[in-house]
Protein backbone atom coordinates (compact mmCIF):
# COMPACT_ATOMS: atom_id res chain seq x y z
CA UNK A 1 0.00 0.00 0.00
CA UNK A 2 1.07 3.67 -1.13
CA UNK A 3 -0.23 7.01 -0.42
CA UNK A 4 -0.53 9.75 -2.94
CA UNK A 5 0.17 12.88 -1.77
CA UNK A 6 -2.35 16.39 -3.51
CA UNK A 7 -0.93 19.63 -2.58
CA UNK A 8 -4.47 22.04 -3.52
CA UNK A 9 -5.06 25.47 -3.87
CA UNK A 10 -2.44 28.16 -1.87
CA UNK A 11 -2.26 31.99 -1.94
CA UNK A 12 0.57 34.53 -1.54
CA UNK A 13 2.48 33.97 -4.71
CA UNK A 14 2.38 32.91 -8.11
CA UNK A 15 4.47 29.46 -7.23
CA UNK A 16 1.86 28.40 -4.97
CA UNK A 17 -0.81 29.28 -7.75
CA UNK A 18 0.96 27.23 -10.07
CA UNK A 19 0.67 24.27 -8.28
CA UNK A 20 -2.99 24.68 -7.87
CA UNK A 21 -2.87 20.46 -7.91
CA UNK A 22 0.56 18.95 -7.49
CA UNK A 23 0.59 15.02 -7.10
CA UNK A 24 3.59 13.68 -4.86
CA UNK A 25 4.04 10.55 -4.48
CA UNK A 26 6.03 9.23 -0.94
CA UNK A 27 6.84 5.88 0.48
CA UNK A 28 4.24 5.27 3.95
CA UNK A 29 6.80 5.61 6.51
CA UNK A 30 8.98 8.04 4.99
CA UNK A 31 9.43 12.13 6.47
CA UNK A 32 7.54 14.40 3.78
CA UNK A 33 9.65 17.64 4.08
CA UNK A 34 7.02 20.45 3.03
CA UNK A 35 8.08 24.16 2.85
CA UNK A 36 5.38 26.29 2.76
CA UNK A 37 5.32 30.65 2.93
CA UNK A 38 2.31 32.23 2.97
CA UNK A 39 0.42 29.32 1.96
CA UNK A 40 -2.99 27.40 2.74
CA UNK A 41 -2.51 24.03 1.39
CA UNK A 42 -4.65 20.96 1.71
CA UNK A 43 -3.54 17.56 1.82
CA UNK A 44 -5.78 14.82 0.65
CA UNK A 45 -3.97 11.02 1.55
CA UNK A 46 -5.29 8.66 -0.91
CA UNK A 47 -4.01 4.72 -0.57
CA UNK A 48 -1.04 4.87 -3.42
CA UNK A 49 2.53 5.64 -2.83
CA UNK A 50 5.92 4.98 -4.35
CA UNK A 51 9.05 6.96 -3.32
CA UNK A 52 9.63 10.30 -0.97
CA UNK A 53 10.56 13.58 -2.20
CA UNK A 54 10.87 17.10 -0.65
CA UNK A 55 8.42 19.85 -2.12
CA UNK A 56 8.57 23.85 -1.41
CA UNK A 57 4.88 25.10 -2.70
CA UNK A 58 6.55 28.99 -2.15
CA UNK A 59 9.95 31.14 -2.14
CA UNK A 60 12.29 30.03 0.33
CA UNK A 61 12.22 30.80 3.48
CA UNK A 62 15.29 33.55 4.52
CA UNK A 63 16.41 31.25 7.33
CA UNK A 64 15.87 27.42 8.56
CA UNK A 65 11.95 27.60 9.91
CA UNK A 66 11.21 25.53 13.02
CA UNK A 67 9.88 22.27 12.26
CA UNK A 68 6.45 20.82 12.60
CA UNK A 69 5.98 17.23 12.42
CA UNK A 70 2.15 16.56 11.01
CA UNK A 71 1.60 12.62 11.55
CA UNK A 72 -1.10 11.52 8.78
CA UNK A 73 -2.26 8.08 8.65
CA UNK A 74 -3.50 6.50 5.36
CA UNK A 75 -7.12 6.48 6.31
CA UNK A 76 -7.33 10.57 6.38
CA UNK A 77 -9.01 11.78 3.53
CA UNK A 78 -7.42 15.25 4.02
CA UNK A 79 -5.42 17.60 6.39
CA UNK A 80 -5.34 21.39 5.92
CA UNK A 81 -2.15 23.27 7.40
CA UNK A 82 -1.84 27.07 7.55
CA UNK A 83 1.46 28.35 7.73
CA UNK A 84 4.29 30.79 7.31
CA UNK A 85 7.77 30.13 7.11
CA UNK A 86 7.97 26.93 8.24
CA UNK A 87 8.91 23.77 7.50
CA UNK A 88 5.91 20.99 7.89
CA UNK A 89 6.83 17.74 8.20
CA UNK A 90 4.45 14.89 7.29
CA UNK A 91 5.21 11.60 9.07
CA UNK A 92 3.22 8.64 7.35
CA UNK A 93 3.18 5.80 9.87
CA UNK A 94 1.66 2.19 8.07
CA UNK A 95 -1.88 0.80 9.45
CA UNK A 96 -2.12 -2.23 11.79
CA UNK A 97 -2.15 -4.94 9.08
CA UNK A 98 -5.65 -7.15 8.65
CA UNK A 99 -5.16 -10.05 10.88
CA UNK A 100 -6.55 -13.51 9.32
CA UNK A 101 -8.48 -15.71 11.79
CA UNK A 102 -7.95 -19.38 11.37
CA UNK A 103 -9.47 -22.38 13.50
CA UNK A 104 -8.27 -25.62 13.06
CA UNK A 105 -8.11 -28.89 14.62
CA UNK A 106 -5.53 -30.42 17.21
CA UNK A 107 -2.76 -32.98 15.53
CA UNK A 108 -3.49 -31.45 11.86
CA UNK A 109 -1.33 -29.91 9.44
CA UNK A 110 -1.30 -25.86 9.08
CA UNK A 111 -0.23 -23.96 7.11
CA UNK A 112 0.16 -20.06 7.43
CA UNK A 113 0.17 -17.67 4.89
CA UNK A 114 3.17 -14.84 4.14
CA UNK A 115 3.89 -13.40 0.83
CA UNK A 116 5.91 -10.30 -0.81
CA UNK A 117 6.01 -9.23 -4.46
CA UNK A 118 9.01 -10.28 -6.40
CA UNK A 119 11.37 -13.16 -4.93
CA UNK A 120 12.02 -13.82 -1.07
CA UNK A 121 15.08 -16.33 -1.33
CA UNK A 122 17.53 -13.30 -0.56
CA UNK A 123 15.83 -11.92 1.42
CA UNK A 124 14.76 -12.42 5.48
CA UNK A 125 11.25 -12.96 7.01
CA UNK A 126 10.62 -13.59 10.87
CA UNK A 127 7.71 -15.61 12.01
CA UNK A 128 7.07 -14.91 16.11
CA UNK A 129 3.72 -16.32 18.28
CA UNK A 130 2.55 -13.59 20.59
CA UNK A 131 5.45 -11.18 19.95
CA UNK A 132 8.37 -12.95 21.51
CA UNK A 133 8.42 -16.42 20.95
CA UNK A 134 10.55 -17.41 17.98
CA UNK A 135 8.92 -19.98 15.54
CA UNK A 136 10.72 -19.81 12.25
CA UNK A 137 13.48 -17.40 10.83
CA UNK A 138 14.56 -17.66 7.05
CA UNK A 139 17.38 -15.46 6.20
CA UNK A 140 18.62 -15.78 2.96
CA UNK A 141 18.82 -19.89 2.48
CA UNK A 142 19.55 -20.83 6.33
CA UNK A 143 16.82 -21.21 8.70
CA UNK A 144 16.50 -22.57 12.17
CA UNK A 145 17.85 -26.08 12.28
CA UNK A 146 20.20 -25.09 9.15
CA UNK A 147 22.12 -22.64 10.43
CA UNK A 148 20.36 -20.92 12.74
CA UNK A 149 19.61 -21.10 16.14
CA UNK A 150 17.17 -19.27 18.89
CA UNK A 151 13.73 -21.41 17.68
CA UNK A 152 11.79 -22.11 20.96
CA UNK A 153 11.37 -25.81 21.64
CA UNK A 154 7.88 -25.28 21.26
CA UNK A 155 8.23 -25.18 17.58
CA UNK A 156 11.41 -27.93 17.00
CA UNK A 157 11.31 -30.01 14.49
CA UNK A 158 7.43 -28.96 13.63
CA UNK A 159 7.79 -26.03 11.46
CA UNK A 160 9.01 -25.77 7.69
CA UNK A 161 8.94 -23.72 4.83
CA UNK A 162 8.68 -23.78 1.22
CA UNK A 163 11.90 -23.66 -0.46
CA UNK A 164 10.57 -24.24 -4.02
CA UNK A 165 7.90 -21.08 -3.76
CA UNK A 166 11.20 -18.60 -2.78
CA UNK A 167 11.22 -16.86 -6.02
CA UNK A 168 7.43 -16.50 -5.94
CA UNK A 169 7.56 -14.48 -2.87
CA UNK A 170 6.37 -16.91 -0.42
CA UNK A 171 6.91 -16.82 2.62
CA UNK A 172 4.60 -19.15 4.19
CA UNK A 173 5.36 -21.68 6.61
CA UNK A 174 3.53 -25.04 7.88
CA UNK A 175 3.28 -26.53 11.34
CA UNK A 176 3.30 -30.29 11.63
CA UNK A 177 0.82 -32.07 14.57
CA UNK A 178 -0.99 -28.87 16.03
CA UNK A 179 -0.71 -28.48 19.77
CA UNK A 180 -3.48 -26.51 21.59
CA UNK A 181 -0.52 -24.81 22.99
CA UNK A 182 0.10 -23.25 19.47
CA UNK A 183 -2.99 -20.83 19.51
CA UNK A 184 -2.11 -17.45 19.35
CA UNK A 185 -0.76 -14.18 17.21
CA UNK A 186 1.55 -14.87 14.62
CA UNK A 187 3.25 -12.60 12.84
CA UNK A 188 5.39 -12.57 9.69
CA UNK A 189 7.75 -10.07 9.09
CA UNK A 190 10.21 -8.90 6.33
CA UNK A 191 12.72 -6.52 8.90
CA UNK A 192 15.14 -5.43 5.68
CA UNK A 193 12.13 -4.66 3.65
CA UNK A 194 11.62 -0.55 2.97
CA UNK A 195 8.71 -0.16 4.23
CA UNK A 196 8.79 -2.81 7.11
CA UNK A 197 6.71 -5.65 5.54
CA UNK A 198 4.11 -7.41 8.10
CA UNK A 199 1.18 -9.61 8.27
CA UNK A 200 -0.71 -11.42 11.56
CA UNK A 201 -2.39 -14.45 11.93
CA UNK A 202 -5.23 -15.08 14.60
CA UNK A 203 -4.87 -19.16 15.38
CA UNK A 204 -6.60 -21.08 17.19
CA UNK A 205 -5.99 -24.85 17.78
CA UNK A 206 -9.17 -27.09 19.07
CA UNK A 207 -8.63 -29.85 21.06
CA UNK A 208 -9.88 -33.53 20.07
CA UNK A 209 -10.78 -36.27 22.19
CA UNK A 210 -8.37 -38.57 22.45
CA UNK A 211 -5.88 -40.69 25.02
CA UNK A 212 -4.11 -37.95 27.27
CA UNK A 213 -0.62 -38.82 29.24
CA UNK A 214 -1.40 -39.98 32.48
CA UNK A 215 -1.00 -37.36 35.29
CA UNK A 216 -2.52 -33.79 36.44
CA UNK A 217 -5.70 -36.07 36.95
CA UNK A 218 -6.24 -38.14 33.89
CA UNK A 219 -8.30 -40.52 34.10
CA UNK A 220 -6.38 -44.21 33.93
CA UNK A 221 -8.21 -46.82 31.71
CA UNK A 222 -11.27 -48.15 33.11
CA UNK A 223 -11.77 -51.27 34.84
CA UNK A 224 -14.39 -53.88 33.37
CA UNK A 225 -15.61 -57.26 34.56
CA UNK A 226 -18.98 -59.23 34.53
CA UNK A 227 -21.03 -59.20 37.67
CA UNK A 228 -24.11 -61.35 36.39
CA UNK A 229 -26.02 -63.00 33.89
CA UNK A 230 -29.24 -64.72 32.65
CA UNK A 231 -29.88 -66.81 29.83
CA UNK A 232 -31.05 -63.83 28.15
CA UNK A 233 -28.80 -60.88 29.03
CA UNK A 234 -25.73 -60.27 31.46
CA UNK A 235 -25.31 -57.08 33.87
CA UNK A 236 -21.67 -56.08 33.52
CA UNK A 237 -20.03 -53.00 35.58
CA UNK A 238 -17.23 -50.24 34.92
CA UNK A 239 -15.24 -49.03 37.69
CA UNK A 240 -12.59 -45.62 37.27
CA UNK A 241 -10.36 -44.58 39.83
CA UNK A 242 -8.58 -41.67 40.82
CA UNK A 243 -9.54 -39.15 38.56
CA UNK A 244 -9.76 -35.51 38.57
CA UNK A 245 -11.88 -33.33 37.59
CA UNK A 246 -15.10 -35.58 38.13
CA UNK A 247 -14.61 -37.76 34.59
CA UNK A 248 -18.03 -38.39 32.58
CA UNK A 249 -18.38 -42.62 32.46
CA UNK A 250 -20.48 -43.99 29.63
CA UNK A 251 -21.45 -47.78 28.62
CA UNK A 252 -21.49 -47.61 24.61
CA UNK A 253 -22.30 -50.28 21.92
CA UNK A 254 -20.43 -50.45 18.93
CA UNK A 255 -21.89 -48.08 16.87
CA UNK A 256 -21.17 -45.43 19.72
CA UNK A 257 -25.01 -45.53 21.39
CA UNK A 258 -25.11 -45.25 25.12
CA UNK A 259 -26.62 -47.34 27.40
CA UNK A 260 -28.61 -46.73 29.72
CA UNK A 261 -26.95 -46.56 33.36
CA UNK A 262 -28.65 -49.15 35.91
CA UNK A 263 -26.76 -47.57 38.75
CA UNK A 264 -24.11 -45.07 39.31
CA UNK A 265 -21.84 -44.75 42.20
CA UNK A 266 -19.44 -41.73 42.35
CA UNK A 267 -16.89 -40.90 45.57
CA UNK A 268 -14.52 -38.10 46.36
CA UNK A 269 -11.49 -39.25 48.38
CA UNK A 270 -8.44 -36.58 48.13
CA UNK A 271 -9.57 -34.89 45.03
CA UNK A 272 -9.80 -37.69 43.20
CA UNK A 273 -13.08 -39.05 41.96
CA UNK A 274 -13.90 -42.78 42.18
CA UNK A 275 -16.88 -43.71 39.45
CA UNK A 276 -18.42 -47.35 39.45
CA UNK A 277 -21.48 -47.15 36.31
CA UNK A 278 -23.28 -51.02 35.51
CA UNK A 279 -25.44 -51.46 32.59
CA UNK A 280 -27.57 -54.36 31.09
CA UNK A 281 -26.62 -55.91 28.10
CA UNK A 282 -28.59 -58.06 26.08
CA UNK A 283 -27.35 -58.33 22.70
CA UNK A 284 -24.13 -60.22 21.70
CA UNK A 285 -21.16 -57.68 20.39
CA UNK A 286 -18.47 -54.95 21.37
CA UNK A 287 -19.05 -53.11 24.34
CA UNK A 288 -17.18 -50.62 25.52
CA UNK A 289 -16.78 -48.39 28.81
CA UNK A 290 -16.04 -44.46 27.74
CA UNK A 291 -14.41 -42.23 30.10
CA UNK A 292 -14.40 -38.60 29.06
CA UNK A 293 -12.94 -35.35 30.79
CA UNK A 294 -13.83 -32.90 28.84
CA UNK A 295 -11.50 -30.08 30.84
CA UNK A 296 -8.36 -31.50 28.90
CA UNK A 297 -9.60 -33.34 26.05
CA UNK A 298 -8.89 -36.63 27.73
CA UNK A 299 -11.35 -39.98 26.59
CA UNK A 300 -10.15 -43.09 27.77
CA UNK A 301 -11.84 -46.69 26.81
CA UNK A 302 -11.61 -50.83 27.85
CA UNK A 303 -13.70 -52.71 25.24
CA UNK A 304 -15.23 -56.27 25.74
CA UNK A 305 -16.89 -58.70 23.61
CA UNK A 306 -19.83 -60.00 25.35
CA UNK A 307 -22.06 -62.94 23.85
CA UNK A 308 -25.27 -63.67 24.06
CA UNK A 309 -28.70 -64.98 22.12
CA UNK A 310 -28.78 -66.86 19.07
CA UNK A 311 -24.58 -66.81 19.39
CA UNK A 312 -24.48 -68.60 22.73
CA UNK A 313 -26.56 -71.16 21.75
CA UNK A 314 -25.38 -71.74 18.24
CA UNK A 315 -22.03 -72.00 20.03
CA UNK A 316 -23.02 -73.51 23.19
CA UNK A 317 -24.61 -76.01 20.71
CA UNK A 318 -21.31 -76.56 18.46
CA UNK A 319 -19.39 -76.88 22.11
CA UNK A 320 -22.06 -79.71 23.23
CA UNK A 321 -22.08 -81.72 19.99
CA UNK A 322 -18.49 -81.61 20.12
CA UNK A 323 -18.47 -82.80 23.62
CA UNK A 324 -21.38 -86.03 22.81
CA UNK A 325 -19.57 -86.98 19.79
CA UNK A 326 -16.30 -86.84 21.84
CA UNK A 327 -17.94 -89.42 24.34
CA UNK A 328 -19.49 -91.30 21.92
CA UNK A 329 -16.41 -92.00 20.31
CA UNK A 330 -14.54 -92.79 23.28
CA UNK A 331 -17.80 -95.51 23.76
CA UNK A 332 -17.41 -96.75 20.47
CA UNK A 333 -13.54 -97.24 20.93
CA UNK A 334 -13.58 -99.16 24.38
CA UNK A 335 -16.93 -101.31 22.89
CA UNK A 336 -14.43 -101.82 19.85
CA UNK A 337 -11.22 -102.36 21.97
CA UNK A 338 -12.90 -105.18 24.77
CA UNK A 339 -14.79 -106.82 21.93
CA UNK A 340 -11.38 -107.19 19.79
CA UNK A 341 -9.69 -108.52 23.09
CA UNK A 342 -12.58 -111.33 23.50
CA UNK A 343 -12.65 -112.16 19.57
CA UNK A 344 -8.53 -112.42 20.61
CA UNK A 345 -8.99 -114.70 23.42
CA UNK A 346 -11.55 -116.93 21.60
CA UNK A 347 -8.96 -117.38 18.36
CA UNK A 348 -5.98 -118.17 20.27
CA UNK A 349 -8.09 -120.64 22.73
CA UNK A 350 -9.58 -122.44 19.60
CA UNK A 351 -5.95 -122.58 17.89
CA UNK A 352 -4.63 -124.24 21.45
CA UNK A 353 -7.89 -126.75 21.40
CA UNK A 354 -7.16 -128.04 17.63
CA UNK A 355 -3.38 -128.53 18.21
CA UNK A 356 -4.20 -130.77 20.96
CA UNK A 357 -6.52 -132.69 19.44
CA UNK A 358 -4.20 -133.85 16.28
CA UNK A 359 -1.70 -136.92 17.30
CA UNK A 360 1.70 -136.88 15.93
CA UNK A 361 2.78 -138.34 12.48
CA UNK A 362 4.40 -141.66 12.02
CA UNK A 363 7.68 -141.91 10.55
CA UNK A 364 5.79 -143.48 7.53
CA UNK A 365 3.44 -140.76 7.57
CA UNK A 366 6.33 -138.17 7.45
CA UNK A 367 8.43 -140.02 4.69
CA UNK A 368 5.59 -140.49 2.14
CA UNK A 369 4.07 -136.37 2.87
CA UNK A 370 8.26 -135.81 1.88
Amino acid sequence: MSTIIYLMGGVGGSACRRRLLTRLSISRLARINIVIRVCSVRIKAVPELEAGEDFRCCSSPAGPPEPVIVAVTPEQQQLRLRCEGVRVTLLFDPPEPTRIRMVVKEDSEVVLNCSASGSVRDQVFDWKKDTDVEVFLYSRGSTYGSGLSGQSRQFAGRVAHFPEALDLGNASIKIKKAEVRDSGIYTCTFPRSAPVLRSEISLVVDCILKVRPPGEGASPKPHIRKIGETISRELWECEVEGAHPRPAVQWQDSSGRVLPALETKSEERDGRFYVTVRADVSRSGDYSCVVTQEEFCHQINSTTFVPIGSTTGVRDGVIGGLIVLLVLVAIAALVYYFKYKAVKGELAAASNQFIADDPPLTDGESSSLK
